[in-house]
């Protein structure tokens, strides 16, 4: 027969070693899901990348100040809708392939912010299709003092015959 004894000391140990590890991974699982800021001084554009890996936006309004009010945000509508997956309303993008497939789903890759020589904030963010060689880069340039953002889109593929948008 065995015998194991454990102190208080070794029972807190392993409570605080367990506490330790589910902090890591909600750390962990928050960063699956970045949340992308876009302001100026008066306007908050807010998106954040949902379970599906899509991206959705937020919240577009009066500048938030504290990013605790992010968690009262509802999850919003997919930012860049494309036809051939479950919203028809008012797609984006529809792309017939060079296999006759007009489906194209896209999803968060990355997303990058640089500040630009006459002072706006450029903010790329990259999305791509999961079966398909497609990319979409959203460029959001914004002018804090003017409170305005400008946005276009950048949109290219890598199939072999071309696609027609």
């Amino acid at each position: 027969m065995i015998v194991i004894t454990l102190n208080k000391y070794t029972v807190k140990v392993k409570a605080i070693l367990l506490c330790c590890l589910l902090s890591i991974s909600c750390m962990l699982k928050a960063t699956d899901k970045p949340i992308i800021k876009i302001e100026t001084d008066g306007t908050s554009l807010i998106f954040q990348v949902g379970d599906n890996g899509r991206l959705y936006q937020r919240y577009l309004g009066k500048k938030l100040n504290h990013e605790s009010d992010f968690a009262y945000l509802p999850q919003g509508t997919e930012v860049y809708i494309t036809h051939g997956a479950e919203d028809y309303f008012e797609p984006a993008i529809q792309v017939l392939h060079n296999d006759g497939n007009p489906s194209l789903l896209l999803k968060y890759v990355e997303h990058s912010s640089s500040r630009q020589n006459d002072g706006s904030v450029e903010t790329v963010i990259t999305l791509k299709d999961d079966k398909y060689p497609v990319t979409v880069k959203l460029h959001y340039i914004t002018y804090a003092a003017e409170n305005i953002i400008k946005t276009f889109t950048e949109i290219s593929h890598q199939e072999k015959k071309p696609v027609v948008l």
